[in-house]
Formats: structure tokens, C-alpha cells, sequence
């Protein structure tokens, strides 16, 4: 983790990310990596994730479940009732992906 935190701050990484971090904020060398089973707010972050992931990656099938993700939509910040790079940040971007309409209308309430 702190070797890939590295890479973003001392800009090296491949994909320019859509903010920044502000790096006299955040101390690299006090970030620790813990074992999920052990914190339950970690296992929340888990979960929230997957239900992210889910509603917009196709699994095996070619198919994608976004009710999980839409249920927890409204907890995420927005900018002009979108939520697309503002409460979650797609990687790759939207763009990048050849996302459908289905996939784009999870991100943005307006389509």
C-alpha cells in the first residue's frame, strides 16, 4: 500500500486520477495495512465495494446487479445529483471502459 502511495504522489502513476491528494495532509508512513477480519469498518468498506462492483461489472455471464448499489447510491456524495467521480470513482474511467447506458445511468440520475 505505502509503495503504491508513493507511486501517485510522486506522480508516476500509468492513469492521471480524476482529484488529488493533498500530501502535507496525509502521512504515508502512518498508514498500516490490516487483515479485514480483524476491524468491522473494513469489512463495511468490503462490502460497500462489492456492491459497487457489482452493479456495474458484468460477471461471467455478461450480467450486472445494480440494486445493492443503488440502495447505498444515496449515502454518496454528488455533484449536480451525480455521483461519477465525486462519490465514486470509477478505474478505468467511464470513458475508457466503453461503458453501456445501463452502466452510465448507475452513475448519473440524470440519464
Amino acid at each position: 500500500m505505502i509503495d503504491y502511495l508513493q507511486l501517485m504522489r510522486d506522480g508516476r502513476e500509468v492513469m492521471r486520477p480524476v482529484r488529488s491528494i493533498v500530501w502535507n495532509v496525509l502521512d504515508i508512513d502512518n498508514i498500516a495495512v490490516e487483515n479485514h477480519s480483524k476491524w468491522a469498518g473494513l469489512q463495511i468498506a468490503d462490502c460497500v465495494t462489492s456492491a459497487f462492483f457489482s452493479a456495474v461489472e458484468p460477471n461471467l455471464y455478461g450480467n450486472y446487479e445494480p440494486a445493492y448499489g443503488r440502495l447505498l447510491r444515496e449515502k454518496l456524495l454528488k455533484r449536480n445529483g451525480i455521483i461519477l467521480d465525486c462519490g465514486v470513482t470509477p478505474v478505468p474511467s467511464m470513458q475508457k471502459c466503453a461503458a453501456d447506458d445501463r452502466q452510465y445511468a448507475f452513475f448519473d440520475e440524470h440519464r
